[in-house]
């Protein structure tokens, strides 16, 4: 029988550092509140509560991980630790075949590379994205145009796709990105389904970083989503894209939106976050502001949608006063179907999170609200992906 840290794999929760959901499937309290240690869970969960591949918890100390994407469809996991280092987490080599080490490192946490000026790591639906000493890098599916540097050929290793301004911040829907430069201005590339890049066409693929069509400037944050993107600048919100739910703001209306155009004015939100159906705002309080989808997506678990426009009582964009102040990061999944998701927040160092599947693995079992997870007051990052086959990967970094 094969033997980990000399214990046989039936007995391999009492490997130290490694833990799975065999016994009681409960969260292990003792290391969800140790500090300097980073939790990854990397697997997938069912709608059906069953489990696809064991739901490893993988700590890794004593490093804070300043940026985490992790893929449900494919069970992988990147982090960029707070030393500028990039590991990896995967349990197949699809799309990153070039980054498994020779002799194979799957299923273990292993540092890509000797490089310590990565930024910023996010995940696409085959294919993920960094920004690496402010320049653009891209691994993986190439014809949905990610690479944004011509070319929709497929790489299994990253490559440095974009060095013409210095970037800040990168998101991605799961078929196009939106890249923040320094002196605030936007730029797409992807699919242009519903009008998503904000380049003025709903159809094709852009496959060049192209400013969008608005050329906003002094913008602050992005968010991506299922065929959607969010901008702010100052304090108020732009949107262009998908509308589902009503998503978007008070200020325009139903279906896709050929934007960027300004679809909320209250000029006092700082950061934003974008989902396939819904959209939270987040003030510099850390208040929280609401758009479209209430059921299992509102951080003061109403689920009442929140899809009216300017005077209603449903107003989109509508402070959720009963979540109160706190919230610091919030992190939906990157879903292109509303079977089901799973979404993980951070209020006041505690984590939350709120899924459709599997909810008894949450220490406050609920169903589609948020619940607590672990006892830490030091969480400073989560993420979130779901696949509708798949199911949900998770995880969160602890300070």
């Amino acid at each position: 029988m094969a033997s980990i840290s000399g214990q046989s794999t039936a007995n391999i929760d009492q490997v130290d550092g490694f833990f799975t959901t065999q016994g009681s499937g409960a969260f292990p309290n003792a290391v969800l509140s140790s500090t300097g240690t980073q939790i990854a869970y990397v697997g997938s969960f069912k709608y059906n509560n069953t489990l696809s591949i064991d739901f490893t918890r993988s700590p890794v100390a004593p490093y804070t991980f300043v940026s985490m994407a992790g893929s449900a469809a494919y069970a992988q996991v990147m982090g960029v630790r707070d030393d500028g280092t990039l590991w990896v987490y995967a349990t197949t080599g699809s799309w990153i075949n070039q980054m498994i080490t020779p002799g194979g490192s799957l299923n273990q946490w292993f540092q890509y590379g000797t490089d310590t000026d990565w930024e910023q790591v996010e995940n696409a639906q085959n294919g993920w994205g960094f920004i690496k000493n402010g320049e653009y890098w891209y691994v993986g599916y190439g014809p949905f145009g990610l690479r944004g540097d011509g070319s929709t050929t497929t790489i299994g290793a990253p490559v440095m796709c974009n060095n013409s301004f210095t970037w800040t911040k990168l998101a991605f829907g799961s078929t196009h990105g939106a890249l923040l430069s320094s002196t605030g201005e936007v730029y797409t590339t992807g699919q242009n389904n519903d009008y998503g890049t904000g380049l003025g066409v709903n159809t094709g693929t852009t496959t060049t970083w192209t400013r969008e069509s608005s050329s906003l400037t002094s913008v602050s944050d992005i968010s991506c989503a299922y065929r959607t993107l969010k901008i702010i600048v100052a304090g108020n919100v732009y949107t262009t894209g998908a509308n589902n739910f009503l998503n978007s703001g008070p200020l325009v209306g139903g279906g896709a939106i050929n934007g960027p155009l300004l679809s909320y004015n209250g000029g006092d939100i700082d950061k934003i976050f974008a989902g396939r159906d819904f959209t939270v705002g987040f003030t510099s309080s850390g208040a929280v502001r609401h758009a479209g989808q209430g059921f299992g997506k509102r951080l003061d678990n109403i689920s009442t949608n929140l899809t009216g426009q300017t005077g209603q009582a449903n107003e989109q964009f509508t402070l959720l006063t009963a979540a109160g102040n706190g919230w610091t990061h919030f992190a939906p999944s990157n879903v292109t179907s509303s079977t089901s998701v799973c979404q993980m927040a951070i209020q006041n160092g505690e984590a939350y999170a709120s899924t459709d599947a599997l909810s008894s693995m949450w220490d406050t079992p609920v169903v589609s609200k948020y619940g607590r997870v672990g006892t830490s007051t030091n969480v400073v990052l989560v993420f979130a992906d779901w696949n509708s086959t798949s199911g949900a990967n998770m995880g969160l970094s602890i300070s």
